[in-house]
């Protein structure tokens, strides 16, 4: 590559990276009215697709019994995916509860995600018009099935909620917990500037109707990945119905940070599989040239200690203006998510992100994951 072309490259995704930012910071600041559960409860369903989860589950279902949402007007749905380890037996454990339903699903043939075949034959039987989805390792708060229903209006067809990784002590958690939180910031200013692009599977909440009106899964059934992103896109440009952020801390998820590197960026690998099937190609080649922006980071830095000085200038100057980005949208989320962006462990956070993004965007485009002990393409 010529210096010449790189110089072009660097900065017209540079223009694409500040004009991204930009919708996530105008979305961070725009002013959101409050969510108020009002006197009328609407009958909502749950549903909770597990494999393997017996370390978490029991916590999961016991977070869901103690809701504050009157009992009678939820029920909770758990579909197995063929686990081998005790999760349905501790889940049978709660069967003498009305509001525990356990649902056999059967598996398709040729089709990868079982999550979505799950969600779409629940979506049938549910008697419920709200579907409210969250992990089956994670730990949603008190309020939560409150917050999320009253999120929804009248032509409200989706609603994404904030998820937090717990933190424990060590600087890898806390690290992720930090990041993890820059992915929620993006997620809720991207939907509040009406350009709905990521959200967390772990906290959604969308209508039956919507879902319907949408096709549901059609068209990307067979990605592994995508249960959460694809639906949240399709309503959005497909229906009548809108889409919303719910910033309130009572909606607020808990799962766990990942153990090892290793399934740190397997969890990456298996989310960026799916980039390149979004149907809006206006945003896949937006984001294409992000990550050529992320890319010539680095490029620029070791070009310019070995090349030319300017380079050095260059790849320094956009590393902080990134990082100062970065840091702007963390502090305009720090209500919802509840993640203080302290400097030390930004600093660290900022030195690991361009690194993994570029690893597992590269390796997860090239469709090889595992996930629950299975290794999958795309």
């Amino acid at each position: 590559m010529t210096p010449a072309l790189f110089y072009i490259l660097m900065t017209v995704s540079f223009i694409v990276y500040l004009r991204f930012m930009g919708s996530i910071i105008a979305g961070l600041r725009k002013p959101e009215s409050e969510i108020k559960p009002g006197a009328v409860f609407p009958f909502v369903n749950v549903l909770v697709i597990f494999r393997n989860e017996e370390e978490r589950i029991k916590a999961n279902i016991e977070s869901l019994l103690r809701q504050d949402y009157p009992a009678e007007m939820y029920k909770i749905l758990y579909i197995d995916d063929d686990s081998d380890d005790n999760s349905v037996k501790i889940l049978s454990g709660y069967m003498n509860d009305k509001r525990i339903n356990l649902i056999r699903v059967s598996r398709p043939e040729n089709q990868i995600s079982f999550k979505k075949h799950a969600i779409s034959e629940a979506v049938k039987i549910s008697g419920a018009e709200l579907i409210l989805l969250t992990d089956a390792d994670s730990v949603p708060s008190d309020k939560w099935i409150s917050s999320m229903a009253g999120s929804f209006g009248e032509n409200t067809g989706f609603t994404a909620g904030p998820v937090k990784f717990e933190s424990g002590g060590s600087l890898f958690q806390k690290v992720q917990q930090l990041e993890f939180a820059g992915l929620i910031s993006a997620a809720a200013g991207l939907i509040r500037s009406s350009r709905p692009v990521t959200c967390s599977g772990a906290n959604i909440a969308f209508r039956k109707q919507a879902f319907f009106d949408a096709g549901g899964y059609e068209g990307n059934i067979f990605l592994a990945s995508g249960d959460d992103e694809f639906l949240m896109q399709k309503i959005a440009v497909e229906t009548r119905y809108n889409v919303k952020f719910n910033s309130s801390p009572d909606s607020r998820v808990f799962t766990r940070t990942n153990p090892t590197l290793s399934d740190f960026v397997s969890q990456r690998q298996r989310w960026a599989s799916k980039g390149f099937f979004y149907t809006d190609k206006m945003l896949v080649a937006e984001l294409v040239f992000i990550f050529i922006f992320f890319i010539s980071i680095p490029a620029a830095i070791f070009g310019g200690i070995f090349y030319d000085p300017i380079l050095l200038f260059l790849g320094i100057s956009a590393f902080l203006i990134k990082s100062a980005l970065d840091f702007y949208a963390l502090k305009l989320s720090e209500p919802f998510t509840g993640v203080i962006p302290v400097l030390n462990i930004f600093l660290a956070a900022s030195l690991f992100h361009i690194p993994y993004i570029i690893y597992s965007a590269l390796s997860g485009t090239a469709g090889g994951f595992s996930w629950k002990g299975r290794k999958r393409s795309r």
